[in-house]
């Protein structure tokens, strides 16, 4: 998941963490403080002014949030995440108009 200002860059490392990195002129990509983020991760959306990172976890059935520092890159959880859903399992995401949208990773 690449920040909308090209800045970081955010890789699910499914089931067990969030990798975080930052992006040089070049492309080369260098791990920003405290990453990884452990976070049992499937799937990650990001809101369209790049604030918040979305972390879906399939097997918890819940979404965590995460406030991305605008300077640092570092994903911090806001208070009181991850937050349930009604997905029996979590999978795809996306964010929009201050919404956030949720797939039911497996069962339709």
């Amino acid at each position: 998941m690449l920040r909308p200002d090209d800045a970081f860059y955010y890789v699910a490392n499914l089931g067990s963490s969030i990798g975080a990195y930052g992006v040089a002129a070049g492309g080369a990509l260098s791990p920003v403080a405290g990453s990884p983020v452990a976070f049992a991760v499937s799937d990650l959306a990001m809101t369209p002014d790049g604030a918040f990172l979305l972390a879906s976890n399939t097997s918890a059935g819940k979404v965590g949030v995460f406030a991305v520092n605008p300077v640092s890159g570092v994903p911090t959880a806001v208070v009181g995440s991850p937050f349930a859903t009604d997905a029996a399992s979590p999978g795809g995401m996306v964010s929009a108009g201050g919404y956030v949208f949720i797939v039911n990773g497996f069962f339709n």
